[in-house]
């Protein structure tokens, strides 16, 4: 039988990632953490290009059986008065 490719475990793909190590890590351990029922956030942030959505792509392969709310924040929507979300994504 061939393993769908959302049934392999991204910690086996160290390569997609390259010099991430510490980030997959941090990642991991915040699955493990919730999988044993403590609450966790995860926030990425940083500049264009820098491979944010690398890392919520492995955090979202890593946390395979959890159910996931993915949200992407727009700029001109910082400075309204209450927080939306013009873009959720229930997975």
């Amino acid at each position: 039988m061939v393993a769908d490719a959302s049934e392999v475990a991204w910690a086996d793909r160290p390569s997609l990632l390259v010099g991430r190590k510490n980030e997959r890590r941090h990642i991991d351990d915040l699955i493990t953490a919730v999988g044993l029922q403590e609450s966790r956030t995860l926030v990425i942030v940083g500049d264009p290009g820098v491979g944010k959505t690398a890392l919520l792509d492995y955090a979202v392969g890593a946390a395979l059986g959890f159910g996931l709310l993915r949200a992407t924040g727009v700029e001109s929507e910082m400075e309204l008065p209450s927080p939306r979300c013009s873009s959720c994504a229930l997975q």
